[in-house]
């Protein structure tokens, strides 16, 4: 018996498409806004200064071109495994395992950080351990994430709407005080000079730190499986999101420094929440706590979805133990492969992940950018695929700059060692995993 067939058989691989293009909307914009925006904006402006708009134009421009090539890839080659499908095409088996396998040591350190994060954000409101409602929040979206896709992305809708609601609030109401006060003569401020310090380099390194709230998009190529139309919706999906999460962060970081001094915003702990303050009294403060739980909570739900159908697409090439790829008869999701992952992300949020080890989770996903983009400009010179090289080789270009400044910023020994244990651990998984493979 041929051996796919044979694990057809037995594991029933073939996922249900029930998610339409709001869903993939959605799970690219929870994905992306889940709390890094909240925090990151006042660090932008002190680096980049009178430039982060400058740096801000420079992310989306970088990732408008990685979801080009993310685009081409999927059109291509429409498959759960997204990234890991897209560089083993291009780079070949044991290239596309490695990555596989750093992205999804990525997701699971990013869901822990948002679940920790979720947590503190429930204790600031109800004094209780902020343990207890982190490992709610894994239980309560672990069984959602079981009942299918469909109401997996249902709840993100809901997620997202919410707030989107709320930063959406927070921007009109912040423009109409700046604007019934004058201190939306501030942004005066931030026409660009470019004759006067202009500091080409902070630019670049302002892009990297707004490229990690901007991490998720890719998120949508894994749904092409159970995607409606996956070739036509990942595409227009991937635009959308990116489009949508870049106008929301140019209006936030305008009111923002409107509203803050921006020494202020630099070293504040929750800019956002000190900036609605300003114009909304403590209910403001309030408000954009809610909105931290929205964001955390959503963009856990999308990394947990995205990591688990990760985990399935390597169970079912054999780079990961084959019980993994075994769907549920009633819902058609990869059950085990969703409740391994939670209960990895459960042992390391109550570990207490530190935030600089999370945040080299972005590091990781600037790497794998890096290779998909470049995995696009080789299958387009080669003709594979029906796209322009050029756009792809430039995004390559651009991310590889960044993601060496972004690793000079962060260095700390910390970071470095957890990131050689990483890679080390994605390679010699990767190495295990072929060779068992290769003995069947």
């Amino acid at each position: 018996m041929d051996k796919k067939i044979e694990i057809k058989e037995l594991y029933e691989v073939e996922l249900v498409r029930e998610l339409g293009l709001v869903e993939a909307i959605t799970i690219g914009i929870g994905g992306m806004i889940g709390g890094g925006i909240f925090t990151v904006i006042g660090l932008v402006a002190g680096i980049a200064g009178k430039f982060v708009f400058l740096s801000l134009t420079l992310c989306t421009f970088s990732a408008l071109l990685t979801g080009y090539s993310y685009s081409a890839l999927a059109e291509k080659y429409p498959s759960s495994g997204a990234s890991y499908a897209y560089v083993k095409a291009g780079f070949g088996d044991f290239a596309g395992g490695f990555v596989a396998w750093l992205i999804w040591f990525g997701y699971i350190s990013s869901c822990s950080l948002y679940a920790v994060s979720f947590g503190y954000y429930m204790s600031y409101f109800v004094n209780s351990p902020w343990k207890t409602w982190s490992i709610l929040l894994i239980v309560f979206l672990t069984i959602l994430n079981l009942r299918g896709a469909k109401k997996t992305g249902s709840v993100e809708n809901i997620l997202v709407a919410a707030k989107v609601v709320i930063l959406l609030l927070f921007v009109g109401a912040g423009l109409f005080f700046a604007l019934q006060t004058g201190l939306i003569q501030r942004l005066e401020a931030y026409i660009p000079d470019f004759n006067e310090n202009f500091q080409f380099l902070n630019i670049i390194l302002g892009s990297g730190l707004i490229f990690i709230a901007y991490e998720g998009f890719e998120l949508i190529a894994t749904s092409a499986e159970e995607l409606e139309n996956p070739r036509k919706n990942i595409r227009r999906a991937i635009y959308i999101s990116i489009i949508i999460v870049s106008t929301i962060y140019l209006l936030v970081t305008l009111v923002s420094l409107t509203v803050v001094n921006p020494a202020e915003l630099m070293i504040s702990e929750a800019p956002l929440a000190e900036a609605a303050e300003r114009f909304m009294g403590s209910i403001g403060g309030i408000i954009l706590g809610v909105g931290g739980l929205f964001a955390t909570a959503s963009a856990f739900n999308a990394s947990l979805y995205g990591s688990s159908r990760m985990m399935f697409a390597l169970a079912r090439d054999d780079l990961a133990p084959k019980k993994l790829v075994k769907l549920s008869k009633k819902t058609k999701v990869p059950y085990i492969s969703i409740i391994f992952t939670s209960s990895v992300i459960a042992i390391l949020t109550l570990a207490g992940v530190l935030q600089d080890v999370a945040t080299l989770s972005s590091l990781f996903f600037l790497i794998i950018f890096f290779m998909v983009n470049l995995s696009a400009f080789k299958l387009s010179i080669k003709r594979v695929l029906k796209s322009h090289a050029l756009f792809s080789i430039a995004a390559s270009i651009i991310i590889f700059v960044v993601t060496v400044l972004l690793i000079s910023y962060l260095y700390t020994p910390l970071i470095v060692t957890t990131f050689v244990i990483a890679v080390i651990s994605s390679f010699s998984i990767t190495t295990y995993m072929n060779k068992t493979k290769r003995r069947r």
